[in-house]
């Protein structure tokens, strides 16, 4: 679930610690905040993504064998067994794939976070072939991989190196990458996408054309994880204020939306534009895919909500609402139903299942502007929060039905989004002044209304910048805020420490003012793995994280 908002600047950090049906941020006791973890504090330079039997890697001399998971650090070496590929992922800019029996010495490692990897990563390769894909680098930061034969050189690209004794082999699928012989380092030759080169003790005169074996070879690079950095999105970044990025857990379909009311369909990993959707006459607010990824919802400032079939971008349903104003939208896990709230303080249930918009009914009047909405994927719970620094909390229908009887769980300052556990055993809140709370939901006995207690609440300490996004990560151990000051944290959900510092990637896209660099979307794949967060000028910063 994510909606477009616009910000205020924030307020000093807050925690919270209280429990019940009313829940209030009377009674905090203020500490120090724990100093939060330096990027990257969390995990290696490096790790196996994916190992095949066989592999081993070496450090100090000891071999051990591969598993998925296993740590690298500088100085390791990684030998690959004789059958299937082996995967690596360096942490915030690169992942690679080694083919059977390569050997890869890890050089040099920077020693950066999933935000920005900044100085030279080195790699020997001693022989065998790596796939290669490099996020574009900050700073004067290189990718380098040497051979016996030849030394590559790129910052942003996705290539392929064979190492042979006497020949290096190098085919460049995007970006460039500069080919220089050991004996003559000053010497290089720069080869562009679909250019390929042979070394053989010099740099030949000019690069050759990819023919189709090679295109058949580069093709494995699109199985590598995403290596993460900042993608401009097509048509988008630098033309108008965002208000909504999203991305599918699948990582294939992304959403942006904003001042214009168009809709684009782009790829993550990209940012190029598949498809335009038209038909709001104003901004657009609130946007959403389905549970299964072929159809988006829109909303926004004309008093409409649009049904979108991505396959072939057609307009399936649209809803008129009778407040004008939607800010944000929230479906069903079955998609037969859709929520939506906005400035008049109701939330509405539309059914999908109808040919034509019709509202099933409303929930009760939380007499308060509200901003978001959200929907438990086992349909018990149904939340949405606002302006009043409350958020109203439903059970027992699902979101099949109008229904009676909320609880109001007390925020110590106004909400901005709301996210549910996978497991619909939590409620998440994020909002002003840094505020970030977790509620554990305890339902009550079967058929009662949620008079009673339905919620213990744990507080955790913020930047003290506004939080305009939430979510959790699918195995729980984790949430994420995306707050203003254009950082994504991620908290330790049991301990309630923030462990690790995603930074907005650089990006010089030629919007500015109010609401350009503040997040406008937050998604997670669905292995947990990639971490997506959009900005209010049109670009999408991608980190990847490991286990």
């Amino acid at each position: 679930m994510t909606c477009g908002q616009q910000a205020r600047l924030a307020s000093p950090l807050l925690t919270l610690g209280c429990a019940g049906a009313v829940c209030s941020a009377q009674g905090v006791r203020p500490r120090p905040a724990p100093a939060p973890a330096q990027a990257g504090s969390i995990a290696a330079p490096a790790s196996i993504i994916s190992a095949t039997p066989g592999t081993t890697v070496s450090r100090g001399g000891q071999p051990v064998q591969a598993r998925a998971g296993t740590a690298l650090k500088a100085g390791d070496v990684v030998q690959v067994g004789p059958v299937g590929n082996t995967d690596l992922r360096l942490r915030g800019h690169a992942a690679l794939r080694l083919k059977p029996k390569s050997v890869l010495h890890l050089t040099g490692l920077p020693e950066a976070g999933a935000g920005q990897a900044a100085g030279d990563t080195r790699l020997r390769l001693e022989g065998g072939t790596a796939l290669i894909r490099v996020r574009t680098l900050a700073g004067k930061g290189r990718f380098i991989i040497d051979t016996p034969s030849a030394v590559t050189a790129a910052r942003g690209t996705g290539f392929l190196v064979d190492a042979e004794p006497q020949q290096t082999r190098v085919i460049v699928a995007e970006g460039h990458v500069a080919v220089s012989a050991p004996a003559a380092p000053a010497a290089e030759l720069e080869l562009a996408a679909d250019r390929k080169a042979v070394v053989r003790g010099a740099i030949p005169a000019a690069a050759q054309a990819v023919d189709a074996q090679d295109s058949l070879r580069l093709a494995e690079l699109q199985e590598l994880p995403d290596p993460g950095g900042l993608r401009a999105i097509e048509g988008v970044a630098g033309a108008v204020l965002v208000n909504s990025i999203i991305v599918s857990p699948d990582g294939q379909k992304g959403l942006a939306a904003g001042s214009t009311g168009t809709i684009t369909l782009f790829d993550p990993r990209s940012g190029r534009s598949l498809r335009v959707l038209r038909g709001h006459t104003t901004p657009v607010r609130a946007l959403s895919f389905s549970l299964d990824g072929q159809r988006a919802y829109s909303a926004g400032t004309d008093g409409t909500i649009r049904v979108w079939d991505l396959g072939n971008g057609a307009e399936r349903q649209q809803f008129l609402t009778p407040t004008g104003t939607v800010a944000c939208l929230a479906p069903s896990r079955d998609g037969k139903f859709l929520l939506s709230c906005g400035d008049d303080g109701r939330v509405r249930t539309w059914d999908l299942t109808r040919g034509v918009g019709y509202s099933r009914g409303t929930y009760e009047d939380t007499s308060t502007s509200l901003d978001c909405v959200a929907a438990s994927l086992d349909g018990r719970w149904v939340a949405a929060a606002g302006s009043d620094r409350t958020v109203s909390i439903w059970q027992g229908a699902g979101v099949n039905a109008a229904v009676k009887g909320r609880a109001i769980l007390r925020a110590p300052a106004r909400i901005r989004d709301l996210a549910f556990s996978p497991d619909s055993s939590m409620l998440l809140a994020g909002g002003e002044n840094g505020a970030l709370v977790a509620w554990y939901l305890r339902p009550p006995p079967r058929g009662n209304a949620p008079t009673g207690p339905v919620a213990d609440v744990r507080g955790f300490y913020s930047s003290g910048a506004e939080i305009m996004r939430v979510a959790f990560m699918p195995d729980q151990s984790r949430v994420l805020s995306a707050s203003r000051d254009a950082v994504v944290h991620v908290w330790d959900l049991a301990s309630g420490r923030n462990v690790d510092r995603l930074e907005r990637y650089s990006a010089g896209v030629p919007v500015s003012g109010y609401g350009a660099r503040q997040p406008v979307g937050l998604s997670v794949s669905a292995d947990g793995h990639t971490v997506y967060s959009g900005s209010g000028d049109g670009t999408l910063s991608v980190w990847w994280l490991p286990d």
